[in-house]
């Protein structure tokens, strides 16, 4: 699920990305703060959805998730880095249990 709606010149993006603990939350959340054209972040271990206000001038949902994954996490269309994953604290490097949903392009 990609979402975007406009607020002015900011917009939201809503897609999955994997994690298992807190420290995966604050993993994925950060892996973002570097970007640019970023507002908030904020992603949820229940659902797995990352919700991120962005300025679409600067960045797209699509380059965020490829982001994500560079740190060593799987999101909904790009598989996570090996080489950062395996850097990654023990209890974000276990295998995650559930599916993303990945039912729609990243465009």
């Amino acid at each position: 699920m990609v979402l975007a709606s406009c607020g002015g010149n900011w917009q939201k993006a809503q897609f999955f990305a994997q994690g298992n603990c807190e420290a995966c939350k604050a993993l994925i959340e950060a892996s973002l703060d570097d970007q640019p054209g970023i507002d908030s972040v904020g992603w949820d271990f229940a659902s797995s959805l990352i919700t991120v206000k962005y300025d679409p001038a600067k960045t797209t949902p699509d380059h965020l998730q490829q982001a994500i994954a560079k740190k060593g996490f799987e999101t909904q269309f790009y598989p996570a880095d090996a080489a950062a994953q395996k850097a990654l604290p023990a209890c974000c490097q276990e295998a995650i249990n559930r599916k993303l949903k990945s039912n729609q392009s990243p465009h």
